[in-house]
């Protein structure tokens, strides 16, 4: 804990990434986990800088053949949801639509949904309100 509290914000990471391999190093010695793979995505993680990134949901508009995305990516620094549209694997927008502190308390309750309603796509939250939309018209899509 001393040795946290000393470090400066660009090396956390690498400060937790050892914690947790030598974690996986005992671990190892007294049970049958699999060390190696687990080792293997620590480095992508390593490689990736540190970046934990997922889709969070995704709805597909067939009479467009559009594929709606949100993409979440979070680091030590913040946490970013993204609008990502795609058309046969190409990626035709991407549009940040909420950053925050890297906190699952503060991020997880504004967006449960994406859907589309009307004529434009909607994010609502976990209680079902709208937290974001976005008019099919502006996206060029039509």
């Amino acid at each position: 804990e001393e040795e946290y509290r000393t470090l400066e914000k660009d090396q956390l990471n690498t400060f937790f990434l050892e914690m947790i391999r030598s974690g996986i190093k005992k671990c190892q010695e007294q049970h049958r986990v699999p060390a190696n793979d687990l080792l293997e995505r620590l480095e992508e993680f390593r490689a990736g800088g540190f970046s934990n990134r997922w889709t969070f949901k995704t709805i597909t508009l067939k009479e467009l053949g559009v594929k709606c995305a949100l993409e979440c990516n979070l680091t030590v620094d913040a946490f970013h949801l993204n609008l990502v549209l795609y058309r046969e694997g190409v990626g035709l927008l991407s549009r940040e639509i909420l950053m925050t502190e890297p906190d699952e308390i503060v991020f997880a309750p504004q967006f449960k949904e994406l859907r589309l309603d009307g004529d434009s796509l909607v994010v609502l939250d976990k209680f079902g309100d709208v937290t974001y939309t976005e008019r099919l018209a502006t996206l060029d899509l039509l």
